[in-house]
């Protein structure tokens, strides 16, 4: 039996399905798609990206930071009970007779003591150094940002000084962006407002003080901090 001739425009042997249109040798449903764009980002959107990436990363090596300073703190508690079941055993051991059957047991476990301790001290070792690892990776960045943060504190106040506050901080160990931020409140006023200056107080002179040290009695807290810069 032959195969029925079929028609210009359909398939063979199916009746009723139609072969696609093309254009130039593309199918036309094809033909009309457009091509993918590529997204482009702005030098803003790039810095955030940047900025959030370096957050991420600070955080996740924090973290790690803590779990270690944990462990440290639970081998350190472990070292402490160890020591104390150690010098229970010593005691023991020096108030037993020689002939005494329970000393041989007792000498046992004084040694499995020292040999615990001496693995718990070796893991606390491995422990420190992985934590001080950590922090010597980043310590370059974070104290390029807290210089960051000194110099653009200090640039909101009049008269601000990066140097001076940088010391201050230093001297009274302040990183904490808050903390650096309180220092320079107590040095300068802050740009753009108007602060009421109020008359100086008048204290009666109180003498000599003990050993000729200074009097800070009465003293402000910014002329504190003045004073303690000023002795750097």
């Amino acid at each position: 039996m032959g195969v029925e001739e079929s028609k210009i425009g359909t398939t063979p042997g199916v009746t009723g399905l139609k072969s696609p249109d093309t254009k130039g040798g593309i199918p036309g449903d094809v033909s009309n798609v457009s091509p993918a764009v590529p997204k482009t980002y702005t030098q803003e959107e790039v810095d955030n990206l940047t900025r959030h990436a370096a957050s991420s990363e600070r955080g996740r090596v924090q973290v790690e930071i803590d779990v270690l300073k944990r462990d440290l703190q639970s081998k350190d508690d472990e070292i402490s009970d160890i020591n104390s079941e150690i010098t229970k055993l010593e005691d023991k051991i020096e108030g037993l007779a020689n002939d005494d059957p329970t000393k041989f047991e007792a000498v046992k476990e004084l040694k499995a003591a020292r040999e615990e301790r001496n693995q718990l001290k070796s893991d606390r070792r491995s422990l420190g150094n992985e934590r001080q690892q950590l922090a010597d990776e980043f310590r370059p960045d974070r104290e390029a940002r807290f210089e960051g943060s000194v110099f653009q504190i200090a640039g909101e106040y009049e008269g601000g000084d990066h140097v001076k506050l940088k010391a201050l901080c230093t001297k009274f160990e302040k990183t904490a962006e808050a903390d650096i931020r309180d220092l320079a409140e107590t040095l300068w006023a802050k740009k753009g407002i108007t602060q009421a200056v109020s008359p100086p107080s008048v204290t009666p002179f109180p003498g000599i003080t003990v050993g000729g040290s200074d009097n800070l009695e009465g003293l402000s807290r910014k002329d504190l901090y003045q004073k303690a810069y000023s002795k750097t």
